[in-house]
């Protein structure tokens, strides 16, 4: 485990780029107030952190980060994870979340995803235990392809889209699909269900 005292992780701190990338025994992390603040990059920082279970991330944390792709993908154990502050800045997220079964609920804090602007395609692959994504306002489109999101979790990711146009959200493979509402979002396609 990690325990990050405070005033530690600040603004001298700018590269996350595989820092923790393959620490699998690393089950449990926790960072101080202002952790991250000013880190550019967190491309693949916790990508095969297989036992890390919960993650929470302080308030302020990855608002000047641009790069996140596969950010916490194989954590195969992960459950839960929780990002303090809106991802304004984050240009790429793409295979963020790719093969972590266990994961059952991301928490976004609101404000979106302003600038993102590579494909997010990936993002949920291999999710298949993921029930709930909180403030999802996600501006491309993605797919949840055999997640296990039920009718109020798909509206709720549905309310929190921003409204676009031309791009796609797949929800497809899970119960969730025959009682869900994606007219919520009319200017939104959705991949009819399989």
């Amino acid at each position: 485990e990690l325990t990050f005292p405070a005033g530690t992780l600040g603004s001298s701190l700018t590269n996350l780029t595989q820092t923790f990338n393959g620490c699998g025994r690393l089950a449990s992390l926790t960072l101080p107030s202002g952790a991250f603040s000013h880190v550019t990059s967190a491309a693949s920082a916790f990508n095969g952190c297989s036992a890390l279970g919960r993650v929470v991330f302080p308030s302020g944390a990855f608002v000047a980060t641009t790069s996140m792709g596969s950010f916490l993908a194989n954590c195969t154990a992960l459950r839960f994870v929780e990002f303090g502050s809106a991802l304004t800045a984050v240009t790429d997220i793409g295979a963020m979340f790719t093969t972590c079964a266990l994961l059952q609920h991301i928490k976004f804090a609101s404000g979106g995803f302003a600038s993102l602007s590579s494909a997010t395609a990936n993002l949920f692959n291999g999710c298949s235990a993921l029930s709930r994504i909180e403030n999802c306002s996600l501006p491309l489109t993605f797919s949840l392809l055999n997640c296990r999101l039920g009718a109020a979790a798909l509206d709720e990711i549905y309310t929190a889209l921003p409204t676009i146009s031309s791009q796609t959200l797949t929800v497809t493979g899970y119960f969730g699909t025959s009682a869900d509402s994606p007219s919520i979002r009319s200017s939104m396609e959705r991949t009819p269900r399989i």
